[in-house]
């Protein structure tokens, strides 16, 4: 079986006391419509995770990650539109810089 690889990340506020959260409201066919989550997404073909951590972040918050740490990983069993397994790496964004 492949998985799809991703990443999601929780960008945390400089005191970390407040996350960055996005609401997912894209697609009404998601099933997860209308709930909040970290930001992330697939990693491209010969793409390593905090690449793509970092990509992700910069195209969904316009922020630079400077420091991230690995969380976790967890799998998400039939997780895509047709059914596709998952796998992700879950990161906490401690230090940022930009607007988001």
């Amino acid at each position: 079986m492949q998985a799809i690889l991703a990443t999601l990340g929780y960008v945390l506020s400089p005191d970390g006391s407040r996350v960055l959260m996005i609401r997912r409201d894209t697609r009404p066919d998601d099933l997860h419509f209308g709930y909040h989550n970290g930001l992330g997404g697939k990693l491209e073909p010969g793409e390593d995770v905090v690449a793509g951590m970092r990509r992700e972040i910069r195209e969904e918050a316009g922020i630079e990650c400077e420091a991230l740490e690995l969380a976790g990983t967890i799998s998400w069993p039939g997780f895509g539109r047709n059914g596709e397994n998952w796998f992700g790496f879950l990161f906490r964004i401690t230090r940022w810089s930009g607007t988001p």
